[in-house]
């Protein structure tokens, strides 16, 4: 695997929760 799918966003910063979020980040607007 290239990376978890965790809290980390695609710049690799941990707790994304903007669009650089990954899925199963913070999941607000994300749906």
């Amino acid at each position: 695997k290239d990376y978890e799918i965790i809290s980390y966003g695609r710049d690799g910063k941990k707790g994304g929760s903007e669009n650089d979020a990954d899925i199963s980040s913070c999941g607000s607007d994300d749906e």
